[in-house]
Parts: C-alpha cells; structure tokens; sequence
C-alpha cells in the first residue's frame, strides 16, 4: 500500500503539477514585492516585461532582463518567474537551473529552498536530493507544506519513523495541511499502523509497522 501511494507522487504529468502550482502561487506575491532601485532604467523596464509575460514570451523576457544586469533582489525574482515559465513548459532541466541561481542569490529565502526541492523530488523523483534543501527551508521558517513534502521523501527513502515525524509536525501546524493533496494524503494514510485483528495475538500475526 505504501509502495503503491508513493508511486502516485513520483515523478508524472500529475506530480509535476505541484511544482507548477507552487510557481503559480507565488507570481502575484513576486510582482508585487518591493525592490531596489539602483538598476538601470533598460534594467528595470526589462525586469517589468519579464514579470508581465507569460509562457515561452517570459522565458524571453526573463533571460532578457538579467542579462541587462539586474541587482540581487531584482535577479533572484527574475530567476523564479523564469523558472515558472519553464515549469509551464515542461523544461525541467532549465527550472532546476534557473531556481538554484534564485537560491544562490537568496540563501536564506525559504520559499527558494523549498522550490528547489520540490523540482528535486516531483519533477525528477530524487528524494535524497531533495531532502537536504526541505530541511534547510524548514530551519528557516516552519511551515505545513513544507513538513509534508519533507515527509513524502522521507517515506520515499523508506525512512518511515520520520515520515510519520514529518506528517505529524505537518498536520500540528494546520490540520488542514493534507486537504487538497490528496497524493501525499495516500502516503500518510498508508504509513499508519494496521490494527491488529482480533485473534491475531492467538495466531502470531502482527500490525503492520
């Protein structure tokens, strides 16, 4: 049963979907965040393109702004809403690339670890990779989502104690935290133990662990 829930997060069409949706959701927060202005006037005319586009237009728009030399703040916004584009377009590969440069440039950003890992362990299915960078968004801010994916690799890795760990913290901090995830709401029903049948001390038989 488990085997089976966790085959329903790794990687396919339904699976890299999380990764698009957590893109999505954080467009309107990114177009609206304030930024610097020490960029120059083409750089920020550029950057304003790039958070209007959508699709391949973006990925153009995008490139185009950081190559006009954006600053940190401007450049690691820039590097998501590329990435976005790219999740749209399937390009994996060039999603990984364009959110490990919005990390390098925002190390103790969360949401940038947090996206890293969810390419990691939805699009491309490496849990172990993931985990690292699910931990790291975790020590920086504590957050629902964030323990359930860190829960679904973990259960992936066939480490199941600390999955469970994971589900737990996940679902203390918003019991609603599984409520549209119905995937890695299949992996923690499939990590709780099975009660015992009544008999089943007379004949030797165990709850599953």
């Amino acid at each position: 049963m488990l085997r089976q829930a966790v085959q329903r997060v790794n990687p396919s069409s339904g699976a890299r979907l999380v990764v698009i949706a957590g893109l999505l959701a954080t467009s309107v927060t990114l177009s609206a965040a304030p930024v610097p202005r020490g960029d120059s006037l083409e750089a920020r005319l550029r950057f304003r393109a790039c958070v209007a586009a959508r699709r391949a237009a973006a990925v153009d728009a995008c490139q185009a702004a950081l190559a006009a030399g954006l600053g940190p703040q401007r450049a690691a916004l820039a590097q998501v809403l590329l990435a976005r584009a790219q999740a749209v377009l399937m390009n994996w590969d060039a999603v990984l690339v364009a959110q490990r440069e919005a990390l390098r440039l925002q190390p103790e950003d969360p949401e940038a670890s947090h996206r890293v890992a969810l390419t990691l362990l939805y699009a491309f299915g490496q849990a172990a990779q993931s985990e690292p960078y699910l931990r790291q968004a975790v020590e920086l801010r504590r957050d629902a989502g964030t323990h359930v994916d860190l829960g679904v690799a973990l259960s992936t890795l066939g480490r199941l104690e600390e999955a469970r760990g994971e589900f737990a913290a996940a679902l203390a901090l918003d019991p609603a935290a599984l409520d549209n995830r119905p995937a890695a709401a299949a992996v923690w029903a499939a990590l709780q133990p099975t009660p015992a049948r009544p008999g089943a001390e007379a004949t030797g038989e165990h709850p599953r662990q």
